[in-house]
């Protein structure tokens, strides 16, 4: 008895364990950084986990005010927040919709956090220049705030 126990528990380990572990080695990958955003996001390049995108789904675009550079979809924004390492994706129309049905069930306000990685003082990725002249830093603030003027 005690020995078929403890072979069934052996397989029970194996199949959860060990089979589980070579299952999910797809998802394995690392992160070059290739750029240092504000309040410490950081623009990666993914290396590996090529079927991550098949489960997760594709990462959408950001755009090159936010990145400083075009898109490439090995690309990913990952934020340092409070030692947790978060990567930030934008939502998909259809998990925009989904909030959007939610909260006119609910009307309870969806939580937020914040990565403060722009201000209204320096709105993109070509206002963060250190030695910016002030004049081309107001041309900057004034075109995002024709461009978005939701975000002022």
């Amino acid at each position: 008895v005690f020995s078929s126990l403890s072979f069934l528990t052996l397989l029970v380990d194996f199949v959860f364990g060990d089979m589980f572990m070579l299952w999910s080695y797809r998802f394995e990958c690392s992160y070059k950084v290739l750029d240092e955003l504000p309040d410490r996001v950081f623009l990666c390049s993914r290396r590996g986990a090529a079927h991550l995108d098949d489960v997760m789904g594709a990462r959408l675009a950001i755009s090159t005010e936010v990145t400083g550079s075009a898109w490439d979809p090995r690309y990913s924004l990952i934020a340092d927040i409070r030692g947790l390492l978060c990567e930030l994706r934008r939502p998909r129309l259809e998990e925009l919709q989904e909030l959007i049905e939610t909260f006119q069930e609910s009307q309870e306000d969806f939580g937020f956090f914040s990565v403060k990685c722009f201000s209204s003082d320096r709105p993109n990725y070509a206002a963060l220049e250190p030695d910016i002249p002030i004049r081309d830093l107001e041309k900057i603030i004034e075109i995002h705030r024709k461009q978005y003027p939701w975000t002022w």
